[in-house]
């Protein structure tokens, strides 16, 4: 090794190593958020690092780091010689990081899954080429085939053919679905639940029947009362629903069989 060489300044203690490379972030969006340049009382000693590789918008620098200006990167100073080295006449420009850089939360993805529904076994609609996209690629139409991936089974094996595989080979099973909507956009998965309203229509009249009434209905558990289509002189129960205000006023409770009236 050279004298010079041998004589090179080295820094540790906080002073991460790498070589200087192009950095991974657009202009400025690697610098830390704080940095501060150190009194020279808390200059590195020259033999506890390589200081000549290093700079200030290195992704990875966390609190507490020291960096080098390399070319007035993130605000710095390459004049600030802040720190020098007497015996090998090099001046540097130490910083430390006060606050890190801030890193943006990872975007969750997006499903893109369509809606699907497997072809029968050995159905007429099966296409002509088997060895087609995925069931998870953004726009598709028509048909996929399944891999596991958006619900779909490796195993329902639905759709064959003689030669129409790779270098014409067979395919003695392949998973095909027709695609029902598209996965451009997210699709809500099915719920057990149906999503769809309970149709309301226009709440008949009702009359509470008296404690004890002759007219009670030898069945008791029967529909409620805001069940469409009920007619004049059903029974039905109140339990909340259609007409409860009514029925309270009349000094009946929610739970009373009552006649609709129209």
């Amino acid at each position: 090794l050279s004298r010079t060489a041998a004589l090179r300044p080295r820094i540790r203690g906080g002073l991460p190593r790498r070589r200087l490379e192009a950095t991974p972030c657009p202009a400025d969006d690697c610098c830390p958020a704080k940095l501060e340049p150190i009194p020279a009382s808390e200059c590195p000693p020259p033999d506890s690092g390589d200081v000549a590789r290093f700079s200030c918008d290195a992704p990875d620098l966390v609190v507490g780091n020291l960096c080098r200006s390399n070319a007035g990167e993130c605000g710095t100073d390459k004049n600030l010689d802040n720190c020098e080295y007497p015996e090998t006449k090099l001046k540097a420009d130490i910083y430390r990081v006060v606050e890190a850089r801030p890193v943006a939360p990872t975007a969750k993805p997006t499903s893109i899954c369509p809606e699907l529904v497997p072809l029968e076994k050995d159905s007429p609609d099966c296409p002509p080429e088997l060895d087609i996209e995925p069931c998870d690629t953004p726009g598709l139409t028509g048909f996929c085939e399944g891999d596991g991936e958006c619900g779909t089974s490796k195993k329902i094996d639905n759709c064959a053919c003689a030669g129409c595989g790779k270098d014409g080979a067979p395919i003695t099973g392949a998973d095909i679905y027709r695609i029902v909507v598209s996965g451009d956009t997210p699709t809500p998965r099915p719920t057990k639940k149906p999503t769809t309203p309970r149709p309301t229509g226009d709440c008949p009249t009702l009359e509470a029947l008296p404690t004890g009434s002759p007219d009670c209905p030898a069945e008791l558990d029967i529909i409620p009362c805001d069940t469409p289509g009920l007619a004049a002189g059903d029974f039905c129960e109140g339990d909340g629903g259609a007409d409860a205000a009514s029925l309270l006023s009349s000094g009946a409770t929610p739970s009373i069989r009552s006649r609709p009236r129209r």
